[in-house]
């Protein structure tokens, strides 16, 4: 029952303004079993996460709160399997260069059918890190962001909202999890997604952010929140 927010925006913004809104789609949802954030820079990708809540963790995201940003990708975690609660299994994942994050929010059905394939890539032991490094193979293969995240979740089949985030800005969401609606809408000059605390309807939106009036519902596959940037400030 984990919770993204993917946030973009035309001119840079402040991690604290985002991290705020995260902190009420943790007390008002089901997460608090760990939390993480990546955001582009002109250098690349950068994240922070810890397996504990955000709630709990203040000193870190205040230290974070100042931090200029145009794109952000917040994943707050409850596990499906409770004893993967780790540094290692805390999302979003990030891959060794730095080119991009992920995270994902549901149950890959068929993940334990594609761990022993990836031996020794995989660091933690919860389902979502085998779908990031499936995501990671496609990628290297030449596949595009859109295509390795329908592609993976064909193959891994089961619940499925995953965020990606590229380092140069793409931000899209994929969306195929019934049981956790996804709405997207402007904020602050921004363009906001957040699932929506697993209500069917906008109530965890209401809820969230009562004075949103416009907002869409996301339809199954996947969605760009930002396209790429050639320079970020």
């Amino acid at each position: 029952m984990c919770e993204l927010l993917a946030v973009a925006g035309e001119r840079a913004f402040t991690l604290g303004h985002v991290l705020d809104w995260a902190r009420r789609v943790e007390v008002m949802g089901f997460a608090g079993y760990g939390w993480g954030v990546a955001w582009t820079a002109a250098d690349g990708i950068f994240s922070y996460k810890h397996p504990g809540p955000l709630a709990a963790d203040q000193t870190s995201a205040q230290r974070l709160a100042r931090t200029s940003v145009t794109r952000a990708l917040i994943h707050l975690r409850r596990p499906s399997d409770p004893s993967t609660v780790s540094m290692a299994d805390t999302q979003p994942f990030v891959d060794e260069a730095r080119s991009f994050a992920f995270c994902h929010n549901g149950f890959f059905s068929l993940a334990e059918s594609f761990r022993e394939s990836l031996s020794g890539q995989l660091a933690g032991r919860a389902d979502s890190e085998v779908g990031f490094r499936m995501v990671e193979k496609s990628l290297r293969a030449g596949k595009s962001p859109s295509e390795s995240l329908v592609r993976m979740h064909q193959e891994l089949t089961g619940t499925a909202n995953c965020g990606y985030l590229g380092e140069d800005g793409e931000l899209l969401v994929y969306h195929s999890n019934p049981r956790n609606p996804a709405w997207t809408f402007m904020r602050d000059g921004m363009q906001v997604l957040v699932t929506g605390l697993h209500w069917p309807d906008r109530s965890g939106l209401d809820q969230l952010f009562p004075d949103v009036d416009a907002a869409t519902r996301v339809g199954e596959g996947v969605t760009v929140i930002a396209s790429r940037i050639t320079t970020v400030s």
